[in-house]
């Protein structure tokens, strides 16, 4: 997806957490990322959109999973290791 872990935690984060869409997280990036990463809007743009397109691609596995107990409201476990 040429995107790196940190970035889709940010992304995870702010969908799951901040309940942002797409143009919300990209104006929540804009500010964030413009003076850290030294990238363009169009970039972060570009970002955004691959991000939303994937988790759209992907969306009906979260729901086949089995639930698992996450102390967070986040958590970037796959379920691989829960021994209940």
């Amino acid at each position: 997806m040429g995107m790196s872990y940190a970035e889709l935690d940010e992304y995870g984060k702010l969908r799951k957490i901040s309940r942002h869409g797409p143009l919300s997280m990209f104006e929540t990036l804009l500010l964030d990322w413009k003076e850290k990463r030294q990238l363009s809007p169009r970039d972060i743009a570009d970002k955004v959109k691959i991000f939303f397109r994937y988790y759209a691609m992907n969306r009906h596995k979260s729901t086949v999973l089995t639930p698992a107990y996450h102390c967070e409201s986040y958590g970037t476990d796959d379920n691989r290791f829960d021994l209940r």
